[in-house]
């Protein structure tokens, strides 16, 4: 009985350590996504806001630049947290007691988008939901950051001075 308790008692930190590490990664990802949120609000109003779109501004074009820099940051912080999310959840799937089917079997199969039966109804996750997971729509959420500085870089850099 003492070596069933041990097994929960680990089992249950694992999962403090997994809901930590997931807060902790929207924590991060958030912070970043409203900084370059409205950062990238007031640089389209300066790229945007001019008369001629196309053309040297060393405000947008410096502005665009610090940007897209700073979209290296949060793509590495949002690696790094979810390396670590990944981790816990391994960690939290090998101390699930064998019976209990929550993290393991079931679990693995309905993050993989396989269908699940739970007593008599069947469970899965959306094929759009599927296809677009967290994992690829974060750094797609970032590409298109990245993507949208290097436009207001190249429309605006000093290459098109006279």
């Amino acid at each position: 009985m003492e070596n069933k308790n041990k097994s929960e008692d680990k089992y249950q930190s694992a999962l403090e350590h997994v809901r930590y590490e997931g807060q902790l990664l929207w924590q991060i990802f958030g912070a970043f996504l409203l900084a370059h949120t409205v950062f990238l609000a007031f640089l389209l109003q300066s790229a945007l806001g001019r008369e001629q779109i196309v053309g040297y501004s060393s405000g947008s074009f410096f502005a665009s630049l610090v940007g897209f820099l700073l979209c290296i940051p949060w793509i590495a912080s949002y690696l790094r947290s979810s390396a670590y999310y990944e981790f816990r959840m391994a960690q939290a799937k090998e101390a699930e007691p064998d019976s209990w089917n929550l993290l393991k079997r079931n679990g693995e199969k309905f993050a993989e988008g396989e269908e699940v039966t739970i007593g008599e109804k069947k469970y899965r996750v959306r094929w759009f939901s599927r296809v677009l997971r967290t994992k690829r729509s974060v750094p797609l959420l970032i590409a298109f950051f990245i993507i949208i500085y290097l436009i207001i870089l190249i429309l605006n850099g000093p290459w098109w001075s006279n």
